[in-house]
């Protein structure tokens, strides 16, 4: 009987520092797109590829070139990292009047670094500031490009 007590008065105590946590996360995203970007402290451009990226009706993120109007690729299930930046980014445009219309700018510099650019807000990410398995889903879309 003690220890379902003990147990259950546990609850109220992991929700509430799981909510902190979360909501600490948040505002470090938050920071993230509304910083302007200074990307000019690492290495230099050598690949650059013009995107959109769109909501497929199956809950995928569609990538399209933008120059071609092409499809790259389609992220669906595990690729929550791309949908959650790309989340990020939409709703910054949003909150200034700006839609999907305009693509966003992929770059890998001389160190290998991948860098996401939206034009439009001047907000930027450093993909590898999120890991390397979050940055590799980025990277498929610059592999084999000139």
């Amino acid at each position: 009987m003690s220890t379902n007590l003990a147990k259950s008065s546990q609850k109220p105590l992991f929700v509430m520092i799981a909510s902190v946590v979360c909501f600490g996360l948040l505002i470090i995203a938050g920071e993230r797109f509304t910083t302007p970007f200074d990307g000019a402290t690492r290495g230099a451009i050598v690949q650059s590829q013009q995107l959109r990226f769109l909501d497929g009706k199956d809950g995928s993120v569609i990538v399209i070139d933008h120059n071609t109007n092409q499809v790259v690729t389609t992220f669906s299930g595990e690729a929550s990292f791309v949908r959650t930046v790309m989340r990020g980014f939409t709703n910054e445009r949003v909150r200034r009047g700006f839609g999907a219309e305009q693509p966003f700018v992929l770059s890998r510099r001389s160190d290998n670094s991948l860098v996401l650019v939206d034009p439009i807000s001047d907000r930027g990410i450093e993909m590898d500031a999120f890991g390397s398995t979050n940055s590799a889903q980025f990277a498929l879309l610059l592999k084999n490009k000139p």
